[in-house]
């Protein structure tokens, strides 16, 4: 047996699955891409997360440290006198001059194309990193939209969580959710994507990939698959449908026990959480766990809509800007 075959034996499915994929592209005659620059600027906000986990930590023991929302209210204004303002800061002549010359040897020795959107765009988040803040950051239009795209637990796509392996770039579907598009079509988990239309899976970040998956309702999009067990590759055709995300899974264990798991907080989970807990009771439930675990965070109004309706009377959680007025 020769090394080759003895460290393929050594490898679980998945390996031999992504090693079999790199061993096609190898054989398939292709130009070289040059080496892609991924965008500086990649930052993910997730509101009340600590909150979120500590208040459902509560409800999970039964006791009642913390109470029900009584909503939130706006912020009517200050004159709080301020020091001299970060507008003024930024618009300083040297400042501006600064700018200036970077752009100047920017134009002069940078060799490749410019994107000047990009590059204000860049100049935006890093006025905005600078604060050192992890939970403050600027978003393109583009972001914000992938951001409340997230956050609603709603768009229009295939139906699947997909993972890149971070030194291959390889795609894979993670899991197919059931009654999906991508699961009429016959995705399975464990493929690997090697193409999305014309366009090579590994030649990008998954953020910008899943971006060309995605799109008008009704629309379909090919995509290239590598199965274990197939020889060659699969082509499917999947239709884009609005998908909402399932959150919130139940069961029911011994002793009329439910179990609730959130995988994270989105604008739709409080109406799946509020569905799940209706189907256990209606099959007997007299106590009920509720699973966060690598529940990342989310939606803060949402986890108030949940506790709202188990929680005794009272207040769960406010918060204050810096001048001490509540939000």
């Amino acid at each position: 047996m020769d090394r080759q075959q003895e460290q393929s034996q050594n490898m679980d499915p998945q390996e031999q699955l992504a090693q079999e994929y790199v061993n096609r592209r190898q054989r398939d005659v292709k130009p070289p891409r040059p080496p892609r620059r991924s965008p500086g600027f990649a930052v993910g906000m997730l509101a009340g997360a600590f909150c979120t986990l500590l208040a459902f930590s509560v409800m999970v023991t039964g006791r009642s440290f913390f109470k029900k929302p009584v909503g939130i209210a706006e912020s009517k204004g200050s004159d709080v006198s301020k020091t001299e303002s970060s507008k003024k800061a930024i618009s300083k002549k040297p400042v501006e001059q600064k700018a200036a010359e970077l752009a100047d040897l920017i134009d002069e020795y940078y060799y490749e194309k410019i994107d000047q959107q990009a590059m204000v765009e860049g100049m935006y988040a890093g006025m905005v990193e600078g604060l050192g803040d992890p939970y403050t950051a600027y978003y393109t239009k583009e972001e914000y939209a992938a951001l409340n795209e997230s956050t609603t637990g709603i768009y229009y796509g295939i139906g699947t969580v997909l993972t890149q392996d971070k030194d291959t770039k390889i795609v894979s579907i993670l899991h197919v959710y059931p009654g999906t598009p991508a699961e009429e079509a016959g995705l399975r988990d464990g493929d690997v994507i090697s193409k999305v239309g014309e366009i090579e899976a590994d030649s990008m970040e998954l953020s910008e990939l899943t971006s060309h998956i995605k799109g008008e309702k009704g629309t379909k999009v090919h995509l290239e698959i590598v199965r274990a067990g197939e020889n060659g590759y699969l082509g499917f055709d999947v239709e884009r449908r609005q998908i909402e995300v399932p959150t919130v899974e139940h069961q029911m264990l011994e002793g009329n026990v439910g179990l609730i798991q959130v995988s994270e907080f989105s604008t739709s989970t409080p109406e799946q959480f509020d569905q799940a807990v209706k189907e256990l009771q209606a099959q007997g439930m007299t106590a009920m766990i509720v699973d966060l675990r690598n529940n990342p965070g989310g939606v803060l109004s949402s986890v108030c809509a949940m506790l709202d309706e188990i929680l005794p009377e009272g207040l769960v959680v406010y918060t204050e800007d810096k001048y001490g007025r509540p939000l």
